[in-house]
């Protein structure tokens, strides 16, 4: 498992609020394609933050440092991620409170074995803005999503 850079644009229109997020990722060898395959609200009292667990589909879930290729700046998703519906857990901000001067602290996890329980979700939310210590290798420190974007 390891965790890679991200950033975003988060943008409101009405009642809704969504994000795009960009993850600093490296060109895939196979014609695999990424995937995030959930997002979780783990934002605290202090911070908001979305942990995103990133697969690849369509070739070996191996370790990318594997691979030699440069890192680009990926759009992961073609749609982006609608903010109010990730519930927060643990009696964290929900984000129909985000306002523009907010920011999104957002983790990128590559881990296709990852199961989300309520400790390990709680573990993430109470190391914010930072990753838990015990989840190394990584490359970067998470990321950031603001109104202005990358």
């Amino acid at each position: 498992m390891k965790t890679y850079q991200s950033c975003g644009k988060i943008t409101v229109e009405k009642e809704s609020k969504s994000a795009v997020v960009k993850t600093m990722l490296p060109e895939l060898l196979h014609n695999g394609k990424y995937k995030y395959i959930e997002y979780y609200n783990i934002s605290n009292r202090d911070y908001f933050a979305i942990l995103g667990v990133l697969i690849i589909d369509g070739e070996p879930n191996i370790d990318l440092r594997k691979y030699n290729s440069a890192n680009l700046m990926l759009q992961v998703d073609e749609h982006q991620i609608t903010l109010t519906d990730l519930h927060p857990i643990n009696g964290g901000k929900d984000f129909s409170e985000l306002s523009e001067h907010d920011q999104i602290h957002f983790m990128c996890l590559h881990d296709d074995d990852f199961k989300a329980t309520d400790v390990l979700l709680k573990k993430f939310q109470n190391a914010l803005p930072k990753f838990p210590d015990d989840r190394e290798p990584k490359v970067g420190n998470g990321g950031i999503l603001t109104f202005e974007g990358c």
